[in-house]
């Protein structure tokens, strides 16, 4: 979702995550190097300008490290706190898809036999669902807006995609069963 929605905000934290590894890296690298000369050195230490030169730059770039792994730390805050704005579309479309996997778990009426292998519902085809939902539903600002209008659709979509395949006398269950479930995830019904 947030690769179609907000692309480059997952772009930097992709390259943030690379920075970092780099990073952290290159402190290990500098951390072996000086243990290495402390190893091999020989005679007073403090004689050594080599060793005293490869411990100040060490000293620097381990600063330097440092202030760009603080920084990344807090950037990938701001970023999983944009990412947690779109929460509430993962969990509507959870239970939209368990819906539809709970059809299979119907019992005719008649028969008193379950109907669930005429409801077998993959997740490659509600992903499919989701997908249209994100594509066609209203463009518009602030986030919360967006996220809400691909609730709406993503939830009217799954509900037409399921009604056509269901048995007339199955359509109400489903309703009540979308019904149900979203009153108990907004704290309605318990």
């Amino acid at each position: 979702l947030i690769s179609m929605e907000q692309k480059s905000l997952e772009d930097t934290l992709v390259a943030l995550e690379e920075d970092v590894t780099n990073n952290t890296k290159s402190l290990q690298l500098l951390d072996k190097q000086l243990l290495e000369r402390l190893s091999n050195s020989q005679g007073n230490l403090l004689e050594d300008t080599e060793l005293i030169e490869v411990l100040a730059n060490t000293k620097a770039k381990a600063k330097e490290v440092e202030g760009k792994l603080k920084e990344a730390d807090e950037r990938k805050i701001e970023i999983n706190e944009k990412r947690e704005q779109f929460r509430p579309i993962a969990t509507r479309g959870s239970l939209m898809y368990f819906n539809m996997v709970d059809m299979q778990n119907v019992v005719n009426p008649i028969t008193a036999q379950p109907s669930g292998w005429m409801y077998n519902c993959s997740l490659i085809q509600f992903q499919e669902q989701f997908d249209k939902s994100i594509h066609k539903s209203e463009k518009c600002q602030p986030t919360s807006k967006r996220v809400d209008k691909i609730i709406q659709y993503l939830t009217y979509q799954v509900y037409r995609y399921m009604n056509r395949g269901l048995f007339e006398r199955d359509k109400m269950m489903f309703k009540l069963i979308v019904t149900m479930k979203i009153m108990v995830v907004a704290g309605q019904l318990t």
